[in-house]
């Protein structure tokens, strides 16, 4: 298993992998990206390198603010190992994700800048770079543990309608509800597996 590691004076952290987790959690954007992609974190470039395969991708712009990460890809020659032609759709920039402003505006953006999975206001966050990028469709690593972890809270069966309003209440045009009609049903099995009930904190 591949996997990118980050080694400080207090330690080491895993900043991706390339655990089932890890690109299951990313499939579902990478397979219904098309158009002008932007995708917020580089990672090992596992995300960019599908979203480029797909032919309905014309482009896809990654953004890293980190430039070691970059560095690491290049020697790794991830994108080398596309076939040219897909290769050619991706360019890797050095810039901020909360301020980036591409020339035009993105038909998919994909963000995944965060550890761990769940963060339970990662909305606002994504809101942001919807708002620079005019992203048309949205996904972002973690999106399902967000509903699941509101259903939870409100006391919520995790199935369409309720779905769809905690969708709506997010102000995110996302990718996943409309694509898969087995969506509540897929965000369930992930939040089993990885929503812990320390997420969840209990009314008072």
């Amino acid at each position: 298993m591949a996997a990118l590691v980050r080694v400080t004076p207090t330690g080491t952290s895993t900043w991706m992998s390339m655990t089932p987790m890890e690109t299951e959690s990313q499939e579902l954007g990478c397979r219904h990206a098309v158009g002008q992609v932007v995708i917020m974190g580089l990672g090992m470039g596992w995300a960019a390198a599908n979203a480029a395969l797909r032919p309905e991708v014309t482009r896809v712009t990654v953004i890293e603010k980190d430039p070691e990460v970059i560095e690491f890809v290049r020697q790794s020659a991830v994108f080398a190992q596309l076939p040219s032609e897909v290769a050619a759709r991706i360019t890797v920039l050095n810039d901020d994700a909360f301020t980036y402003i591409p020339d035009q505006p993105a038909d998919t953006l994909m963000a995944d800048i965060w550890l761990p999975l769940f963060g339970a206001d990662r909305d606002e966050e994504v809101r942001r770079m919807h708002a620079n990028t005019g992203g048309r469709r949205v996904y972002f690593w973690g999106q399902e543990m967000v509903i699941a972890h509101r259903a939870r809270l409100a006391g919520l069966p995790l199935d369409t309608a309720t779905v769809a309003q905690l969708v709506a209440d997010m102000r995110l045009p996302l990718i996943g509800p409309g694509e898969r009609p087995d969506y509540p049903e897929l965000i369930q099995t992930a939040a089993a597996r990885w929503l812990k009930p320390a997420n969840t904190p209990q009314p008072a």
